[in-house]
């Protein structure tokens, strides 16, 4: 009896265990190399909708006259990665689909913002040019200083 009791209890013990390890956050760390304010959300990686963020706030640009920005821990609830999205302030547009997914327990450098040009026709035949945010990122095992090159660099918008 004693030793059913004991199985029991370890049995209990551990999906307890692996409960909260599946309800813990995952955390990622993230460095805003760049002079652009932008604005982040977080979504559990397998929300496909990207519906309810699960953190939201924004990455302060580099101080002027700083050789490295401050990497700041943010969150999803669960999962193997976070799908972020980002939108760097100061354009007239956003992309559709901005969003990156960065593996648990990882960090991601925000290298630059370029500026890319979309031009729209109205139904008279007028053109206008909006600039929208191509955002150029690191994403690695450690963590990397802004002047560091950026191996590997990708880019999204």
């Amino acid at each position: 009896m004693a030793a059913l009791k004991l199985l029991v209890a370890s049995v209990a013990a551990a999906v307890s265990g692996s409960l909260l390890v599946a309800q813990a956050e995952v955390p990622i760390r993230v460095k805003n190399c760049t002079t652009n304010a932008i604005h982040f959300w977080t979504f559990n990686g397998n929300d496909s909708l990207e519906d309810i963020d699960y953190d939201h706030g924004t990455f302060s640009p580099m101080a002027a006259g700083e050789d490295d920005a401050k990497a700041r821990k943010i969150a999803c609830h669960f999962g193997e990665f976070c799908k972020l999205r980002l939108e760097p302030s100061s354009f007239d547009a956003q992309p559709g689909h901005n969003i990156i997914k960065v593996r648990a327990h990882h960090h991601m450098r925000i290298v630059r913002i370029d500026t890319g040009i979309k031009k729209y026709k109205d139904v008279w035949g007028t053109t206008t040019e909006l600039s929208y945010p191509i955002t150029v990122y690191t994403t690695s095992e450690h963590e990397e200083h802004c002047q560091d090159p950026a191996n590997d660099s990708k880019k999204i918008g």
